[in-house]
């Protein structure tokens, strides 16, 4: 059995498939997978695109788990390294591989995929300090060009990650290798179960009252050793204060806003001063009511061919004021320079 399928496939078999995501970038002088071969492997690995293997290979041909690329540095790549898992243990990236970015219509996306993303996050925990992370989908494009203070605010991020198919789509006529968009709702159950494992302190911010809890007590549920807190709270300036002083009471090293674009973002700049120990604060926008399932979120086969924007139209029929701009944004983007 090949080791490198395509879902498809897997599925007409009926196969117990895993997913993984590959470090590219083999040297010329070893071109194979190590107890594999198979170039079909070794093309998407190059790519960095998904690999589905059967669960039944033997242990030589079993990529998912025992994957060894010889990269450019000649430092073999665990499966921990390049691993969108759940369970992953994830590896910070090295200060000397920097993020490579690309501009969607002027405003900064970094390329990363969801294991990318978290093994930033984490060695931006480790690191301390202040960093903004920014998830950038076709609305936030539109509203920055009206926008400078939001603008801005998404230039000083530390990292923008590509939230939407239109980002990923757009980031690709750039040039950048992205296979899916890296949401907030998929990224929140990874970097809860990230924090757990490296005894990060959680706080969940935003929603409706009581949402935020009833999350909190959800991830906790999942992930024992998780110490995570939770409010409500509200991005009007009246009430800085008081969230503000309750935030600094649970020492949080991870942050999540869900007070929905651009008030997140805005916010997380006006107040992140006082937020001492917080390393990294995220704007999340609604993740909080899909997660708890207030809001019911696309089939994966939507989500899988772009289209979750319109099972979220149909659902939520008010959102057609915010989509107006998408028709805008596909234009301009093909129009732009690749």
């Amino acid at each position: 059995m090949a080791a490198a399928l395509d879902r498809p496939f897997g599925r007409r078999l009926r196969l117990p498939l895993r997913k993984i995501q590959c470090a590219g970038g083999l040297r010329a002088s070893d071109d194979r997978i190590r107890h594999g071969g198979d170039r079909a492997a070794r093309h998407r690995a190059q790519s960095h695109r998904s690999i589905y293997v059967d669960a039944n290979t033997s242990w030589r041909r079993r990529v998912a788990f025992r994957l060894h690329l010889q990269p450019r540095s000649g430092r073999t790549i665990d499966r921990r390294d390049r691993c969108d898992h759940p369970s992953a243990q994830l590896k910070a990236p090295a200060d000397n591989q920097p993020v490579r970015e690309t501009r969607v219509l002027g405003v900064r996306v970094d390329c990363v995929d969801m294991a990318a993303a978290l093994a930033r996050i984490e060695a931006f925990v480790d690191a301390g300090g202040r960093h903004l992370v920014a998830t950038v989908n076709p609305e936030f494009v539109m509203r920055a060009h009206d926008d400078i203070e939001f603008a801005r605010v998404l230039e000083s991020a530390a990292l923008c990650i590509p939230d939407g198919s239109g980002v990923v789509w757009a980031a690709r006529r750039q040039g950048c290798d992205l296979s899916s968009p890296v949401t907030g709702v998929d990224l929140i159950p990874l970097l809860a179960a990230l924090c757990a494992r490296r005894a990060f302190r959680l706080y969940l911010l935003g929603a409706a009252p009581g949402v935020a809890d009833e999350l909190a007590r959800q991830l906790q549920k999942e992930h024992p050793d998780l110490k995570v807190a939770a409010h409500a709270g509200s991005a009007d300036p009246s009430s800085d204060d008081e969230t503000v002083a309750l935030i600094q009471a649970e020492r949080p090293h991870v942050l999540l806003v869900a007070y929905g674009a651009p008030k997140q973002e805005l916010w997380i700049d006006r107040v992140g001063d006082r937020l001492n120990g917080v390393a990294v604060a995220i704007g999340v926008g609604g993740s909080f009511d899909y997660l708890t399932g207030r809001v019911p979120r696309a089939p994966l086969w939507m989500r899988r061919v772009g289209m979750e924007w319109l099972f979220r139209l149909a659902r939520q029929p008010w959102r057609i004021r915010r989509m107006a701009v998408l028709p805008t944004y596909a234009v301009k983007v093909m129009r732009s320079r690749s």
